[in-house]
């Protein structure tokens, strides 16, 4: 792959800092001096690949906008490189990326299979995006287009977004025809994909459980087992990917794509731990409501596993959350607090999250109140009602409100209590 000349890239960088209101100084953050910031954009020097890399990660912008774009085939390549972006930055939930990968694409580079991977991104993005309109009209393209002549998988996940369609317009029945569909073309497939298996089948089960709670239970087999299947991750996906845009740089396509398929598979185990996860959680809800514990238990057990397996620490600590809430309301306060000790010390692991933060803050609190250390939970109380309101976290800034009242009612405070329940019901009412 051709370099960018230096004077191009000298300019896109300038842009690109100035755009974000940064200066030299800001641009180069310690690691390099403002001198050769400077050289950098005025064109001077050509940046090494290492500096290239932090100077991309600095501006928010990926890689791939630094490349050259002088010819048709540089054009196409940088295109295929975005798309793998895309997918990469969608599996990771990384969706404000993802989007502008996508919008950098000119889709008439593509041909083929990559055009209709295209459009089934540009489906995802646009149900990320909470608008199943636009996702629906786009998959309605695909399917005029290509009919089922498509590859089973992509056939198959056509049929899983339209089933996400259908659910977000609270359309139940459709949306399990639609899973359904997708099973039954996903046995088409010569070799299995577990990761989408596991997804279509959790896909079903939430079309279930409003109409069919029944039905929905009796899936919980399968998708233990499908869950149970997944291996070990950790950020090897992300060292895979940084790796991959270092030898495009370097014009080592062959060595790059190895990376980016690496990459790629691992994204994919990492989606469906979250999955996983996530099902296990939904699985316990049901239980807890059919009066089930210890099968709500042991739903939670295997949430908390698939957080850790996953090794992010807003997983392992959310996932802690809920099984501490889990043996606050069975009245067992020891394990409520082991539970709490291991997603605190999980959280700590990463950037402030505003919202796992409070809601562990108001688990602590709830336990403390249990152990009548009222002057402490009502610390607590008040550090994770501030931590909710940061996060713009309604629902359960209402019950920390809410609970936070009751407290204050039981301990005498009256007035206090009155202006917390008003509150409360202002932002969710009482807690369900």
């Amino acid at each position: 792959m051709v370099q960018p000349t230096s004077d191009k890239l000298g300019q896109k960088i300038r842009d690109a800092r100035l755009g974000q209101g940064l200066t030299q100084d800001q641009l180069a953050a310690g690691q390099f001096s403002k001198t050769y910031i400077s050289a950098v954009e005025l064109g001077r020097i050509h940046p090494s690949v290492r500096a290239l890399t932090y100077i991309a990660n600095r501006l928010d912008l990926p890689l791939a906008y630094l490349l050259d774009e002088d010819d048709a085939a540089n054009v196409q390549e940088r295109d295929l490189v975005l798309l793998e972006d895309v997918r990469y930055q969608l599996l990771s939930h990384d969706y404000p990326a993802a989007k502008r990968s996508f919008e950098r694409i000119n889709a008439n580079t593509l041909y083929g299979e990559k055009q209709e991977e295209l459009q089934i991104l540009g489906a995802e993005l646009a149900l990320a995006g909470n608008d199943p309109e636009a996702a629906e009209r786009v998959l309605i393209g695909v399917m005029t287009k290509q009919g089922r002549q498509m590859g089973t998988l992509s056939a198959a996940r056509i049929d899983y977004l339209t089933a996400t369609c259908y659910l977000m317009r609270g359309q139940w029945q459709a949306a399990a025809k639609a899973a359904r569909q997708a099973l039954v073309t996903l046995q088409g497939l010569e070799a299995g994909d577990l990761h989408w298996e596991l997804a279509i089948t959790v896909k079903l089960q939430e079309a279930l459980v409003v109409n069919d709670r029944r039905e929905a239970l009796a899936l919980e087999p399968v998708l233990v087992r499908l869950s149970q299947q997944l291996g070990d991750t950790s950020t090897l996906a992300a060292a895979h990917y940084a790796k991959a845009v270092i030898e495009r740089l370097a014009g080592s396509a062959t060595k790059a794509q190895r990376h980016i398929e690496y990459a790629l598979a691992l994204a994919e185990l990492q989606a469906s731990l979250r999955i996983a996860q996530d099902t296990a959680s939904s699985y316990a809800t049901l239980y807890i409501a059919e009066g089930n514990r210890e099968a709500a238990r042991r739903s939670l057990d295997e949430a908390l596993d698939y957080a850790r397996r996953s090794r992010i620490p807003g997983r392992m600590a959310e996932a802690g959350g809920q099984l501490a809430s889990f043996h606050l309301g069975c009245g067992e306060l020891t394990a409520a607090g082991e539970a709490l000790t291991e997603a605190s010390a999980a959280l700590a692991e990463e950037p402030i999250n505003e919202r796992v933060s409070g809601l562990l803050l108001l688990l602590r609190a709830r336990l403390e109140l249990a152990r009548h250390e009222s002057e402490t939970a009502s610390v607590l109380f008040l550090q994770a009602i501030a931590r909710l309101e940061a996060a713009g976290a309604r629902e359960p800034l209402g019950e920390a409100c809410f609970r936070y009242a009751i407290a204050l009612k039981d301990g005498g405070r009256v007035v206090e209590s009155i202006a917390y329940l008003e509150r409360a019901f202002t932002l969710t009412g009482p807690p369900r």
